[in-house]
């Protein structure tokens, strides 16, 4: 049986590989687990439309620039020595704008999936 979800994670038989990023900009956010909220998320879209989500970086109660965000930098950092990554995995739309912002300011041509 050939359907959809076959053709846009797998490439010849192999499972594509794509990294999550969340974020939460206030404690408030932090104290209300909403980051687990994201990460489950994007675990379960993963495994539902089998892509092999080999990490998740996650930045929890920061707001700003890339400067204020290490794991969106240890993001960067991975997709640059890891050229088998397929796309970035996010849950909100605000992050998704921030990622291609950032991700064209830097020059990495991977692709964002979202939820």
């Amino acid at each position: 049986m050939n359907n959809n979800k076959d053709k846009i994670s797998i490439t010849k038989g192999k499972v594509k590989k794509i990294i999550g990023y969340c974020r939460v900009s206030t404690d408030n956010q932090k104290d209300e687990r909403t980051i687990e909220i994201q990460e489950r998320a994007l675990s379960e879209y993963a495994k539902a439309n089998k892509y092999d989500l080999v990490e998740i970086f996650k930045d929890e109660g920061v707001s700003g620039g890339l400067e204020n965000r290490p794991a969106l930098v240890e993001l960067f950092d991975y997709i640059e020595g890891h050229k088998d990554i397929y796309g970035v995995l996010i849950y909100k739309l605000d992050i998704f704008y921030t990622l291609c912002r950032l991700l064209f300011q830097n020059g990495t041509k991977s692709g964002i999936v979202r939820l």
